[in-house]
Order: C-alpha cells, then sequence, then structure tokens
C-alpha cells in the first residue's frame, strides 16, 4: 500500500506550494522542470487514491468479518447436513457425488491385525494340509524321487550276561 510517511509529507506540501509558488511559473528538480499547479494535482491524486483505498479496506475488512461470523453460524449446519446425507446414501458413490461428496475410504488393518491373520493362516494351512503352487510341485518331486531308508546303524549289542 502506502507509507503513513509519504501520505503525510503529500498533505503537507500542498499547502507549501500554494502558498510559496503563487508567483512561480516552473520548478526545475531532479532533472525535470514541473509547474506548481501540475505538482499540487499530482500529490493531490496521490491522496485521493489513498483516501479510495482507505475506504476500501475498510470496506473490505468488514465484509471478510461478516462472512467470517456467517462460516461460524453455517458450519454446524454444514456438518449436520452432510453427516445426514452419508446415513440417508450410504456409500453409494452417485448419490453422494451430487452433493460434492466421496464415500469414506475404509480403515486400514493395524499391523497386529495383519500379522494375526497371516499366523491364523499359516495354521488353517497346516491343519488342513493344504499347498501352494511352489510346495505341490515340491512335494511331486519328493513322492517320484523317495529319499534312501536311512541305513541300519549298527550299535553295539548290550552284553548279555549270565547274571550273578
Amino acid at each position: 500500500m502506502f507509507s503513513k510517511k509519504t501520505l503525510q509529507l503529500a498533505q503537507g506540501l500542498i499547502p507549501g506550494i500554494q502558498k510559496r509558488s503563487a508567483n512561480v511559473q516552473q520548478l526545475t528538480f531532479g532533472g525535470f522542470t514541473y509547474a506548481p499547479a501540475d505538482l499540487v494535482k499530482a500529490f493531490q491524486a496521490f491522496l485521493d487514491a489513498a483516501a479510495a483505498a482507505a475506504t476500501l479496506r475498510v470496506q473490505y475488512l468488514s465484509g471478510a468479518k461478516a462472512a467470517g461470523e456467517a462460516e461460524v453460524k453455517v458450519h454446524a449446519l454444514i456438518l449436520a447436513f452432510r453427516a445426514y446425507v452419508r446415513a440417508y446414501f450410504g456409500k453409494a458413490p452417485a448419490s453422494l457425488q451430487d452433493f460434492g461428496l466421496t464415500p469414506r475410504p475404509s480403515p486400514k488393518p493395524k499391523t497386529s491385525t495383519k500379522a494375526a491373520a497371516v499366523a491364523k493362516a499359516a495354521a488353517t494351512r497346516k491343519v488342513l494340509h493344504t499347498m501352494g503352487k511352489q510346495q505341490k510341485k515340491d512335494a511331486k518331486k519328493q513322492a517320484a524321487n523317495p529319499p534312501a531308508p536311512p541305513a541300519p546303524s549298527v550299535s553295539p549289542s548290550p552284553k548279555v550276561g549270565t547274571g550273578a
């Protein structure tokens, strides 16, 4: 926007130009030549624009405050109506889309729940003797080539004594 200092300077320079430059036709400074009336017009245009901006700023802030207050009032109504729509239409995406809503996502299972499911599945497979593709292939290979029976181990037989 503009600074208060620039605003105060412009307000103070106009009366000085009008009072002290009444008999002066031109003022030369900064490499340019100006008529005193042109300086007054430029400064006054700035002051008018600053006043208009201040008015618009007040209107903007007032409107923003009113919108904020209206939002507070309508927010609870929006939440209640959204809950009603979700309860009435359930998870029907087409119906919810008409209201700009999407179905609620399913909650992701916890890691502990996943681990318990994996353990339960493994236990079920073991009890029911179910096998996966690779396990079946390995089982068929094993059935086709049975391992050699273990050789009888020779262990020293206990001496049968005559007993005493």
